[in-house]
């Protein structure tokens, strides 16, 4: 478990050392971020394309993801809610252009895409060549060193994101609320599947908070390639659901609408929270994306491996 935790810390460290101020470096960071995180949902669908009687567990696996996400947006929501209406957030809020939704929706798709590619390309080229497990850990410490360098050159201090009392205590509210659902999920799913599942395996997969290409990987390696499925579809509708209910939510529950898509507030939903709920709103998106992304690889490699 250890070693997990430092090959996933080690690269994201060593990367938050290094600030980038030329616009074409961090341009050139953020397209490399974009083709590694399609060369690890590639390589994610060859690792699913080599697991025995996989038609059997197709339905499995969408069945156990999606009850996964719907627990866990409930939990988050109903308790983050709670923050809103204790602590009203009061914003000018402004129309979502459908066109950008559109775009945003179509760049999941697209995800899904290179995953149905990576699983078609192992068929084709079993027997012949595939590339070695290890591919998969390589290409996630780039892409955890590059997220580093990226949180590093936003000018941000740790300082400023750790002392915006909102941000931790959204941050608080998601963790502690995953591990209700967590909880929930361990007891009903133990009741209706014939193999027993652990809390852990339920804790972090819960922990995951819409990073797909971590999540499914630290799953696969710690559980198999179908549970890194389940991991992988539950973070990827965990991303959908947010990009389709965040103009919604941000009208009444700003908070709600930050949080809902977890780490992805700090990149890929940030242009729709910021289009919802305006400039305002940002540096809570900030300050709770990027703890989020610090507290999310900790806790699914802790409980991935942690085995109670």
């Amino acid at each position: 478990m250890l070693d997990l935790v430092l090959w996933i810390l080690l690269p994201l460290c060593v990367g938050f050392a290094v600030r980038i101020s030329n616009s074409k470096q961090l341009h050139l960071i953020n397209e490399s971020l974009t083709i590694i995180v399609y060369l690890i949902l590639l390589l994610i669908g060859m690792e699913l394309a080599q697991v025995e009687n996989l038609g059997r567990e197709l339905g499995f696996i969408l069945g156990v993801s999606m009850l996964f996400l719907a627990v866990n947006i409930a939990c988050n929501i109903g308790m983050v809610m709670l923050l809103d209406l204790k602590f009203p957030l009061r914003l000018k809020t402004h129309k979502t252009q459908a066109n950008s939704v559109k775009h945003a929706i179509l760049g999941s798709l697209k995800q899904i895409g290179c995953v149905l590619a990576g699983f078609i390309a192992a068929k084709l080229l079993a027997g012949w060549w595939l590339p070695p497990h290890i591919s998969i850990s390589i290409a996630l410490a780039l892409l955890l060193f590059l997220i580093g360098v990226q949180l590093r050159s936003t000018g941000i201090s740790v300082k400023r994101v750790f002392f915006n009392r909102r941000g931790v205590v959204l941050s608080l509210a998601l963790v502690l609320s995953s591990w209700v659902a967590s909880v929930i999920l361990y007891f009903g799913l133990n009741l209706f599947l014939d193999k027993p599942v652990l809390l852990s395996q339920t804790l972090a997969i819960s922990s995951g908070f819409g990073w797909y290409s971590l999540s499914g990987i630290i799953m696969t390696d710690a559980y198999g390639a179908v549970w890194g499925s389940v991991a992988l579809v539950n973070d990827l509708g965990r991303e959908f659901f947010a990009l389709m209910c965040i103009p919604m939510l941000m009208l009444r529950y700003p908070s709600t609408a930050v949080g809902v898509g977890g780490v992805t507030s700090l990149d890929f939903t940030l242009p729709t929270i910021q289009r919802a709920g305006g400039v305002a709103i940002v540096p809570l998106a900030i300050s709770f994306g990027f703890i989020m992304n610090v507290l999310s690889p900790i806790l699914m490699a802790f409980f991935a491996h942690a085995k109670f």
